[in-house]
């Protein structure tokens, strides 16, 4: 049984600081100081898929892959392959399928690329949220909204939304929030009447420190 990345995998990471530049670096690391887990090991392949199917036995209908920039794609598709269909009895079609989107944080500053993770499913789209945040400040850019020469998603592959509980916290620059409360509706009413991606309207809650 190995389900942590070995060790001689791990030694770029420990001997150089995480580099957006290097896949093995980005994707064979203690992120945040995190156990690595070994995605090309069956045993970890086969228990991630097992606690997916429990999920889908459960009723869940979708998932979202937090981090997913920093696993393998090829490791990720192996486990969503054993994942069994959505079950009739809760109302599904048949041969429905798991909904999954992937985190890949992709502002043209890494290796990692949002392509990769197209065969797996959705990807979140930042680069939208961004500009639709530029759109609204000056009307005038919101007929750039959508620019493949950024290399934003492909519209049957994004994943949008105005913000999430990290852009609330981390990026405010160039996010809308419910801070902005004039600006925040015109933001979710323009994405939800445009035909770009899949939109993902969120409900948040006051904080008043973003540890919260």
């Amino acid at each position: 049984m190995n389900k942590w990345c070995p060790l001689l995998l791990l030694a770029i990471y420990a001997t150089e600081p995480l580099s957006f530049c290097r896949c093995d670096n980005i994707r064979n690391c203690k992120l945040l100081g995190l156990p690595d887990l070994y995605g090309a090991s069956d045993y970890v392949r086969s228990t991630a898929a097992s606690y997916l199917n429990h999920l889908v036995d459960s009723g869940v209908a979708g998932i979202r892959i937090d981090s997913a920039r920093h696993m393998w794609p090829e490791d990720i598709m192996n486990i969503m392959s054993r994942v069994k269909s959505l079950p009739t009895a809760h109302g599904f079609a048949s041969n429905s399928k798991l909904f999954v989107y992937s985190d890949v944080f992709d502002v043209n500053l890494s290796i990692v690329k949002v392509p990769e993770y197209y065969d797996i499913g959705l990807v979140i789209e930042v680069r939208y949220s961004i500009r639709l945040s530029w759109g609204i400040a000056n009307y005038t850019q919101l007929k750039f909204l959508i620019d493949y020469g950024w290399g934003m998603s492909g519209e049957d592959r994004a994943y949008v939304f105005v913000d999430t509980p990290d852009t609330q916290r981390y990026y405010t620059a160039d996010a809308l929030s419910f801070k902005k409360p004039c600006e925040y509706t015109q933001g979710v009413s323009y994405m939800l009447a445009h035909s770009y991606g899949f939109p993902q309207v969120m409900s948040s809650y006051f904080f008043a420190e973003n540890e919260q």
